[in-house]
């Protein structure tokens, strides 16, 4: 609701004022005709009844400004209601007055922020591993922050944080379900955020930023160049695109922040996938190292007439690797030869 279309305090005691002094000219007049009528004797009723008339309607009129005074509180707004109903008027914050048969609810304004700490669980990736979402080894949880922006709606969700932590938690299956490796998700565990943020399908925006969006979950990489989610993955994410946002809009909260930082796997498993990368990639140098000796000691046997074991052991120990020369067989007379072969393989290995 717009601003211009709140109650303000000025209005509502303008109205209160206007109520109570007619409330009081009534009782005025009616315990005037009251006591005329009945002591209309010696002429008492005429004289008692202006008098009583003024303090009793006085007093009514008091009792009907005050006693329906309410207070709404910096940064919240009441929601206006009649016979316990919302009528979908809104007080802006400040003291009001409010008529009989009617009531205010306060409600947070759409200035406050609340945080809330979300539920964890543990979700199961693509490859069968198991992800902690919001559950810390120190007993951190994800959090939250959000506003009410629209308090009819608000009231009257039973309990708006309990469905905040369902949705919220019903996108995260979805999400991190989808997961081909789960050891890659703390490379892109922020599309979490970005995906709680899409907008409804009403949204005039909600187009280029599904797009944008899409394009994020098929760029995502981990380990080896490999796509962290499958095209079947994102078409499966991509269906639920806005869900979060529409369903929290129709409880009248918006502005959602979600802060997401925790997001892991079993450190066991991950120390252990690190070990495997670490030897993948141990395994892929040895071998470049085995074809560069094979290939150098080869040309030492062929261009300076070198015993092969003198080669390969040299060319060996140029590599970095320790080596046993004592019972190998040396050709003396090829030695010249031998070392300017080896010149020529320090060179190559220094420019390598």
């Amino acid at each position: 609701m717009k601003e211009e279309e709140r109650i303000t305090p000025i209005g509502s005691h303008t109205t209160g004022l206007f109520v109570s002094a007619v409330t009081g000219i009534v009782v005025f007049v009616v315990v005037w005709a009251l006591l005329k009528y009945t002591l209309d004797f010696w002429y008492i009723g005429e004289v008692l009844g202006p008098a009583v008339g003024i303090f009793l309607g006085g007093l009514s009129a008091f009792e009907m400004f005050t006693q329906r005074l309410r207070l709404v509180p910096l940064n919240w707004v009441g929601v206006r209601l009649y016979l316990g109903k919302p009528t979908g008027e809104i007080y802006q914050n400040g003291t009001h007055w409010v008529p009989p048969f009617f009531e205010i609810i306060k409600v947070p304004a759409s200035t406050e922020k609340f945080s809330i700490e979300m539920e964890g669980e543990e979700i199961n990736a693509q490859d069968g591993i198991t992800l902690f979402f919001g559950l810390s080894e120190h007993g951190g949880k994800n959090r939250m922050m959000y506003s009410v922006v629209d308090p009819t709606l608000y009231i009257a969700t039973n309990d708006p944080e309990s469905d905040i932590q369902g949705v919220y938690l019903e996108d995260a299956r979805l999400f991190f379900g989808q997961i081909s490796n789960a050891i890659g998700v703390k490379n892109e565990q922020t599309l979490f955020n970005a995906f709680l943020a899409l907008p409804p399908n009403s949204d005039p925006a909600a187009k280029a930023e599904y797009a944008a969006f899409k394009d994020r979950l098929q760029k995502a990489k981990f380990g080896a160049g490999e796509r962290l989610f499958s095209d079947d993955a994102v078409f499966t994410i991509m269906a639920k695109a806005g869900h979060f946002a529409e369903k929290v809009a129709s409880w009248g909260i918006g502005n959602i922040v979600s802060f997401t930082p925790i997001v892991r796997v079993n450190p066991i498993i991950e120390r252990a996938a690190a070990q495997k990368q670490v030897a993948v990639e141990e395994m892929i140098a040895l071998d470049t190292r085995a074809q560069t000796i094979n290939m150098l000691a080869k040309k030492m046997c062929k261009e300076a007439g070198i015993n092969p074991d003198l080669a390969v052991t040299m060319v060996a120990a140029l590599s970095g690797q320790k080596v046993d020369i004592a019972n190998k067989t040396i050709n003396i007379a090829g030695v010249p030869e031998a070392l300017s072969v080896l010149k020529e393989v320090i060179d190559k290995l220094a420019k390598k």
